[in-house]
């Protein structure tokens, strides 16, 4: 970060971005690719609240643009794998989750349901309900390392 101060009481800063992190982000469905530098995300293979079929996809969008981008799937982990308050599998059967929809964002920032082609909303067709939460530990642990190994590379830290 760098800051700049053209004048006695007025500062500019300037933040470099060097990447992103995502445990199971929801940004595979968006059409359109923002991230700049090493995005990192990290998705559970079992997790029925973001499924990782859209983040597969955007991850390879990325890659086709030449970015450099990392996705690690933990099999066996459902959302919630790192939240060790989490002791046995939680059911949430009222719990929306928009797993079925396809999310375009037009230029002006509006996100549109796809299949609809209006504005997406959480009353959607394509909203559903019922999910599953679920601690890991093992998947928990890859996770916050492979989380320090990214942040030590994106900051060259030693």
């Amino acid at each position: 970060m760098h800051v700049i101060s053209a004048f006695p009481k007025t500062v500019l800063w300037i933040v470099t971005f060097v990447g992103s992190i995502g445990l199971a982000p929801t940004t595979g469905n968006a059409q359109t690719a923002r991230i700049e530098v090493h995005p990192f995300q990290t998705m559970t293979l079992t997790d029925d609240y973001v499924p990782v079929a859209p983040c597969r996809s955007y991850v390879e969008r990325l890659r086709q643009g030449g970015k450099d981008v990392q996705l690690t799937e933990y099999p066996d982990a459902h959302h919630g794998f790192d939240n060790p308050t989490l002791k046995a599998p939680v059911s949430l059967p009222q719990a929306q989750t928009g797993r079925r929809c396809t999310l375009e964002e037009k230029p002006v920032g509006q996100i549109i349901n796809h299949q609809t082609a209006q504005p997406f909303s959480v009353d959607d067709p394509c909203i559903e309900r019922g999910v599953t939460v679920a601690y890991n530990a093992p998947a928990h642990s890859e996770a916050l390392k492979a989380v320090k190994d990214f942040l030590t590379m994106a900051f060259n830290l030693k």
